[in-house]
């Protein structure tokens, strides 16, 4: 949308919506970590890490990064799945 020219504040009403679902769908996550094993990693954790990396690299990112996180579990979770050996060897 930039490349088209559009500016920053039209390019965020343009994502609002998509925005409005992901916060639905962390609430929903952040709601089931509640009985999640961090020591153990399960599919779930390979699935959900590449979108939630994502995630903290856009728009949306303060609700899974910062000082006050709209999602602090999931944040948390980020932080330990960043620790991980696996994850530094995928990303180098």
């Amino acid at each position: 949308m930039k490349k088209n020219g559009a500016d920053s504040e039209s390019i965020l009403v343009a994502l609002q919506p998509g925005l409005d679902r992901v916060h639905q769908l962390m609430e929903i996550v952040e709601h089931q970590m509640q009985s999640w094993d961090q020591a153990t990693v399960t599919w779930a954790d390979l699935f959900l890490y590449p979108i939630a990396d994502d995630l903290r690299n856009s728009p949306a990112a303060d609700l899974v990064a910062g000082n006050s996180p709209a999602f602090p579990k999931i944040a948390a979770w980020i932080t330990n799945m960043d620790a991980r050996q696996s994850v530094h060897a995928i990303k180098s």
